[in-house]
């Protein structure tokens, strides 16, 4: 008889941890169950959308931004909002929603003029980690967005004068991602950019200054640059976690360290928070 129990016991627990592992379903998993999983007419007709009930929805996006940490580290919205708290200085409160176990959030502002404080002052980051910010499009769904973009302005140092014009911060800023903003003052030339993050960052540009050969290496530096690899260049990670770390016997990658901190922008000035 005793046996006969505990049999159905473990029974009982396996169906209870499948239960349990079904309400906790993440919200990656439930997106990839999505798109291999189609329902039919068995599973009844198909529903309209009240058109009221979708302006309001609307409205209420207009307050949020999804924003994925980047970075091996979770985060918690308990402490997202604490740090942030202090940081942004925001008008009204704000909230922070966990929308699944990989680092996604949403963030609900008390305004629009909030919201948009915070989307024109990226990059910002928690403990040294980006958050990728998006605005919701549409209905929001969030499978359909792409946190593999973000700006950042960045310093492009050893410029002759003579090219210190608008033109060629114009082209060589276009060598980095998409153009948002150029700024020449007293001698700096200085461009926001939108960038992809999962690419490595652009150390500079090797630019010929006559018809000799003779070059210039134009050096960039990002400000609010989060923790990034040293070995790779790209976002996210640091060196001794980096994927493509690669040793030959006991010698490492002749590519190792081509990136430093020297990247990062020794000051960052006050952030621009009226761009849309």
């Amino acid at each position: 008889m005793g046996r006969v129990e505990s049999t159905v016991t473990i029974v009982f627990l396996l169906y209870f941890l499948a239960f349990v592992r079904v309400l906790s379903m993440d919200l990656d998993l439930v997106n990839r169950l999505a798109e291999v999983l189609r329902l039919d007419e068995g599973d009844g007709p198909v529903l309209e959308l009240n058109k009221a009930g979708i302006e309001e929805g609307k409205k209420r996006l207009d307050l949020c931004l999804v924003g994925k940490v980047i970075g091996p580290r979770p985060a918690n919205k308990e402490g997202i909002e604490n740090a942030m708290k202090g940081i942004w200085k925001l008008n009204h409160r704000f909230q922070v929603e966990e929308l699944s176990s990989k680092n996604v959030f949403r963030f609900i502002f008390g305004s629009r003029e909030d919201r948009q404080r915070v989307y024109g002052g990226r990059p910002w980051t928690i403990d040294k980690q980006l958050i990728c910010f998006v605005k919701p499009m549409g209905l929001g769904e969030i499978s359909k967005m792409n946190f593999d973009f973000t700006s950042f302005w960045i310093s492009i140092n050893n410029v002759p004068l003579a090219c210190m014009t608008e033109l060629f911060a114009r082209e060589w800023a276009e060598r980095i991602g998409k153009l948002e903003d150029i700024k020449l003052v007293n001698g700096t030339m200085k461009v926001r950019v939108r960038m992809n993050i999962t690419e490595p960052l652009k150390r500079g540009l090797r630019v010929a200054v006559d018809e000799l050969g003779n070059e210039v290496s134009l050096l960039f530096q990002y400000e609010h640059l989060p923790d990034f690899c040293f070995d790779c260049g790209i976002i996210g990670h640091k060196a001794l976690d980096c994927p493509l770390r690669d040793f030959v016997g006991d010698n490492p990658r002749p590519d190792r360290g081509r990136y430093g901190s020297w990247m990062c922008a020794p000051s960052s000035p006050p952030r621009d928070r009226v761009r849309y």
